[in-house]
């Protein structure tokens, strides 16, 4: 889609801060969480985990490398709804062995976009952006000079 509801990016300011888009992010995340929380006694640790996977943290690293670069203070909303699912959950071997953190999930969105565009798996266009990195041809013309 092309409006700016279809990737829920709609509250960037013209001078692209994601401040607002962080924070409605997170007051949704916030709400299913709360749900969660509501129902959290019918669930086990294990089914609390896949929930909170499926529902609530999918929305939380939707298209997370677009704002990866914003304030700390800014991506501390999200961090907090994280923590916040780790209590609720229950279990912290279990978070551990199976959640990586958020900061963690955005390094990695960061790098598999910058992989895709560096070795053209995207739009011709976007690729055509980066300029080719320049390749200095070795010769051995002054190899006696500085091996005798």
């Amino acid at each position: 889609m092309v409006n700016g509801k279809s990737l829920s990016i709609n509250n960037i300011s013209s001078n692209l801060n994601f401040g607002k888009c962080i924070e409605s992010k997170a007051k949704v995340a916030a709400k299913k969480l709360g749900i969660l929380n509501k129902v959290r006694r019918y669930f086990t640790p294990g089914q609390r985990l896949a929930l909170y996977q499926a529902q609530v943290r999918t929305s939380m690293v939707y298209c997370s490398y677009l704002w990866d670069g914003s304030a700390k203070y800014q991506l501390e909303a999200l961090d907090s709804v994280d923590r916040r699912a780790r209590r609720i959950i229950g279990d912290n071997s279990l978070t551990q062995a199976k959640l990586h953190s958020l900061q963690h999930r955005r390094n990695v969105a960061c790098l598999s976009v910058f992989y895709r565009i560096h070795f053209g798996e995207c739009a011709q266009e976007l690729h055509n952006l980066v300029p080719p990195s320049p390749f200095y041809h070795r010769t051995a013309r002054h190899r006696e000079r500085w091996h005798p």
